[in-house]
Order: C-alpha cells, then sequence, then structure tokens
C-alpha cells in the first residue's frame, strides 16, 4: 500500500513538472492564485446573479508565453456531495501595457457556429505589482483579486 502511494506521489509530481515545459502551450511565465471574489476572501460566492450558485473553494491561472492558459478550480454546489475540480483551457491578449483579457474556448467550436457561448472576452483586467486583478467578468462576481505565486511579473 506505501509503495502504491509513492508511486501515485511521484506520479502526480512528474505531471506537475511537465506542465511548465515547452509543451503543448509554450513556457509557464506566470502562476496567479484567487484570493477574494468581490471584496470577500474564499471561500467564496463565485457566481453572478444569472449563473448557478456555487461556492469558489480555490483557483489558479496558469499563463503561458503562447498567449495561451489553464484555469483549474475548485468549487462546491448546494445540495451537491463533495467538490468539483475543473480544468480549462483558454487564450489570452494584452489590449494595453499591462492589461489582460482571458476568453475561453467554447465547447461548440471555436469561433462558435451556432453562437451558443457566451461572447468573449470572458475576464477583463490588469496586472498589478503583486498579482492580476480582474475588475469585470462575464462568468463571476467582480473584481476577482489574484496574487502571483510563480513566474515573472510582466
Amino acid at each position: 500500500m506505501r509503495l502504491i502511494s509513492l508511486a501515485w506521489i511521484g506520479l502526480a509530481l512528474c505531471a506537475c513538472r511537465s506542465e511548465r515545459s515547452t509543451a503543448p502551450l509554450g513556457t509557464l511565465t506566470g502562476t496567479y492564485v484567487l484570493r477574494s471574489i468581490n471584496g470577500v476572501a474564499l471561500p467564496a460566492m463565485g457566481n453572478g446573479a444569472s449563473m448557478t450558485d456555487f461556492t469558489m473553494i480555490a483557483d489558479t491561472l496558469h499563463l503561458y508565453d503562447s498567449g495561451q492558459g489553464v484555469e483549474v478550480s475548485v468549487t462546491t454546489r448546494a445540495g451537491v456531495a463533495g467538490t468539483r475540480v475543473q480544468s480549462e483551457r483558454f487564450r489570452t491578449s494584452s489590449p494595453s501595457a499591462g492589461t489582460l483579457e482571458i476568453a475561453y474556448y467554447c465547447a461548440d467550436g471555436d469561433p462558435a457556429p451556432l453562437a451558443s457561448c457566451i461572447a468573449a472576452p470572458h475576464h477583463q483586467g490588469a496586472f498589478t505589482a503583486t498579482g492580476l486583478t480582474l475588475s469585470a467578468s462575464v462568468l463571476y462576481r467582480a473584481p476577482l483579486m489574484y496574487e502571483r505565486v510563480g513566474g515573472s511579473a510582466p
């Protein structure tokens, strides 16, 4: 049993290390951990008025030099047992120096052939001295305050 546990830990460490490599998203340039939503420290309600209620337990953004990114979130929902871990790829753009826009890929294709996805950008904000503030979001309450925990300031 102990050997199996050690094998799983080793596999997890290898998987984390491979994410920092140059394939397929590019070189990891920054890792940002969500600290608060709309001024409330996590865990906090993560939705907007028109979305299904959920509580954000944790959220991390990984940004790559290719303009790609990955969000890993951990949420709970009232009446649903356990937590949900979700990984979502996105693309980024910088309309002006120090700013960031995030657009998730649409499940219907990109661009969406039937326009069934919410129009991008999904989040807009700016880099700060210590992280990233997403001041506008069509998916979550805003502002979203992220702390930079890896990589260098843009």
